[in-house]
């Protein structure tokens, strides 16, 4: 998982309670069995080249966190929408694709053997790796520009579409057997 603290910017007061993505452990600690309701938009300024998105736009949360006495677990369920922007995959244009994704995310307050929860640091809970992740997690593994036309080409190659390139495929006869064509069948 990768390291995203240093790379947010929050669009909104981070002091008030329910109104952001980051919480103290003493406001955790009052929730009790209650759940807390968020509404919040959230930016990312600097996306590592590494997700292959170019920027973030229009991020919004929103959620639920839960604490759970018992085992002194924070439960978040995130719901994510927004517009990444992400290269062509033919032209490497930029191309806006609107996302919508769901997160259960566990947190705990002490080191555990298990790799799903993740420990809230001495600051407090801040979800915003997690929204990252999960964003990531929905990025398209290729994305074609909609509505594109023209493909690039150059010195002795371009790159056709799927139809050009079945008609190409079905108009050309195979070199080896243009032997064939001259070929008669003889009566006997």
């Amino acid at each position: 998982m990768f390291d995203f603290t240093s790379l947010i910017a929050y669009n909104i007061n981070v002091d008030t309670l329910g109104e952001s993505v980051k919480w103290t452990k003493h406001e955790l600690f009052t929730l009790k069995e209650q759940e807390l309701d968020f509404d919040s938009e959230i930016s990312f300024p600097e996306i590592p080249a590494i997700t292959g998105i170019r920027r973030l736009e229009k991020i919004h949360v929103r959620g639920t966190l839960l604490y759970e006495k018992d085992n002194n677990h924070i439960l978040a369920q995130l719901n994510i929408t927004g517009t990444m922007i992400v290269p062509c995959a033919i032209t490497l244009e930029d191309v806006d694709y609107e996302f919508s994704t769901t997160a259960d995310l566990v947190y705990g307050f002490n080191e555990e053997d298990d790799p799903d929860v993740f420990v809230i640091p001495k600051e407090g809970l801040d979800l915003s790796e997690g929204i990252l992740n999960a964003i990531v997690l929905e990025k398209p593994i290729t994305l074609v520009k909609p509505g594109l036309k023209s493909y690039p080409k150059g010195d002795g190659w371009e790159v056709l579409s799927e139809e050009d390139y079945q008609k190409s495929k079905n108009s050309e006869t195979d070199p080896r057997l243009e032997i064939f064509k001259a070929y008669k069948q003889h009566d006997e």
